[in-house]
């Protein structure tokens, strides 16, 4: 358990049943306030996510419910001597609970799992826009010394 600001929170593996908890945080993340009803398949595809070998969808529980979310994924490698890396996706915290730790808990804990299987690397990319994130980011140590690009594969705002 972690002691943040007005409030307790645990950190744990997500499970089928946080999956309305995980939509809201998801949508949060891209700009999007509202709860929406889970989607005919969006059951379903958790429950592969979760099955997925060398990947951790983790989440922050408080007295109110989940508050947060993270996803790493470790990948195997054949360069460095074939030391996996792993890479972030989707951290995301409710506004109402940010600034309590509970983003750098999350972090902390993806890195603890990518140490586990003894990652060379933790790499995550982030917009431009998420100013407060990207400070997390560097207070956790890390550095935008590189230069990323991305190209999208389908409409984003339809998917």
């Amino acid at each position: 358990m972690n002691n943040a600001t007005e409030s307790t929170y645990t950190i744990r593996i997500a499970t089928g049943g946080d999956l309305e908890d995980l939509l809201f945080l998801l949508e949060i993340m891209h700009g999007k306030a509202a709860k929406r009803n889970a989607r005919d398949g969006e059951a379903e595809l958790l429950q592969t996510i979760l099955k997925q070998p060398l990947r951790r969808l983790l989440v922050a529980e408080a007295v109110q419910g989940i508050v947060g979310t993270v996803d790493v994924l470790v990948v195997h490698n054949l360069s460095r001597n074939m030391a996996p890396w792993a890479t972030v996706e989707n951290l995301s915290v409710d506004p109402t609970m940010r600034r309590r730790g509970i983003g750098r808990a999350l972090m902390e804990e993806a890195e603890a799992y990518a140490q586990s299987y003894g990652c060379y690397k933790i790499q995550l990319i982030s917009n431009d826009a998420r100013g407060p994130a990207h400070a997390l980011y560097s207070g956790l140590g890390y550095n935008a010394h590189v230069t990323g690009f991305r190209k999208y594969l389908a409409d984003v705002e339809h998917v």
